[in-house]
């Protein structure tokens, strides 16, 4: 399991930057976004600002519960790491404690 917020996923999205465009000789664009990402502020940079360097909204992005479908920065992820054929969901709380409660029913 993993908790997936904004602040983790500003944290770490230099790094899948970097994995996702490891060789950048030929791509000089994608080698500026990625010192660009390091260089921000961990702690105080905003979802804004990697979609300005980015160009897009997709490397720091709320997520939507696969039960109740309501999209939050506060979910956790079960499952396979994400990929195009991984077995993965996203829970938020309120549905986790629901699910808990739901487990130590008799």
């Amino acid at each position: 399991m993993l908790r997936v917020n904004e602040r983790d996923q500003i944290r770490d999205v230099a790094e899948r930057w970097a994995a996702q465009y490891p060789n950048n000789r030929e791509r000089p664009e994608k080698e500026e976004i990625k010192q660009k990402l390091f260089s921000l502020n961990k702690d105080t940079a905003t979802a804004k600002e990697v979609a300005e360097i980015i160009g897009n909204d997709l490397w720091v992005t709320p997520k939507e519960c696969q039960e109740c479908h309501v999209e939050s920065y506060k979910v956790i992820q079960v499952g396979q790491e994400p990929d195009y054929e991984s077995y993965t969901t996203y829970i938020c709380p309120d549905c986790l404690r629901k699910a808990l409660l739901l487990a130590e029913s008799e």
